[in-house]
């Protein structure tokens, strides 16, 4: 056979009999070896992962919104100013656990409770988010969220004096807070949608068939504070 043809399964090798790949090894020693181009990213995918990075980070948003409930629950109240803030924690690098709390003012309320007309002056919401987070371009991205907590509906209804602090105390109805949302962000500047179910008749006091669905929709802004 032909001296040059020789069988070499090495994955690195020349293909060629020893004495030969001895020889070219060293002729090849000094030369720059020409590596082809790997595939590369889309502008895109660089852009998304920059995203990611900048927002896989410990956020504070704050949020101002319009509560409105929808359906039966319109006879508590009509709708709420609602302001709101959320420390965000994140855990990969596309999901985060937030925690966070929400003060409104019911307008419009007037409903019974314990056989008495009273309104809702204010609501406090405490509450836990899962988050998920993608990104569309370098600057705009956006999360769905799911979360739980407890809402506290307070009324006009003194229910006795507290000498502590001089002031009387008034009755509170509370609620499990079950709620979803979806929240797309321009930089630090974004607008949300949530969906909340409020059951407060199940409270003591409170009519069963007053309604539970309710919806939240606002802008945030959000800043990296570690």
């Amino acid at each position: 056979g032909c001296a040059l043809s020789y069988y070499d399964d090495k994955r690195n090798g020349f293909g060629l009999p020893p004495l030969l790949e001895s020889v070219m090894a060293i002729s090849t020693e000094n030369k720059q070896v020409v590596v082809p181009d790997q595939p590369t990213k889309s502008d895109l995918e660089y852009l998304k992962e920059e995203a990611n990075e900048e927002y896989n980070a410990y956020l504070l948003e704050f949020q101002l919104s319009a509560w409105m409930p929808i359906g039966n629950l319109r006879s508590v109240y009509k709708y709420a100013p609602t302001i709101g803030a959320y420390l965000c924690f994140p855990i990969k690098q596309k999901f985060g656990l937030d925690v966070g709390m929400q003060v409104g003012l019911p307008i419009e309320s007037s409903f019974e409770y314990y056989d008495e007309w009273t309104e809702a002056t204010s609501f406090v919401g405490l509450n836990l988010r899962g988050r998920y987070r993608g990104a569309l371009s370098r600057n705009v991205v956006y999360f769905s969220y799911l979360g739980m907590g407890v809402n506290w509906l307070f009324t006009d209804i003194e229910s006795g004096y507290n000498e502590e602090y001089d002031s009387y105390d008034y009755y509170k109805v509370a609620a499990l807070d079950i709620f979803a949302g979806f929240n797309i962000r321009y930089k630090k500047i974004g607008g949300f949608i949530e969906y909340h179910y409020t059951p407060y008749g199940n409270s003591g006091g409170m009519k069963y068939n007053i309604g539970h669905s309710s919806v939240n929709v606002g802008i945030s802004f959000a800043i990296p504070y570690y």
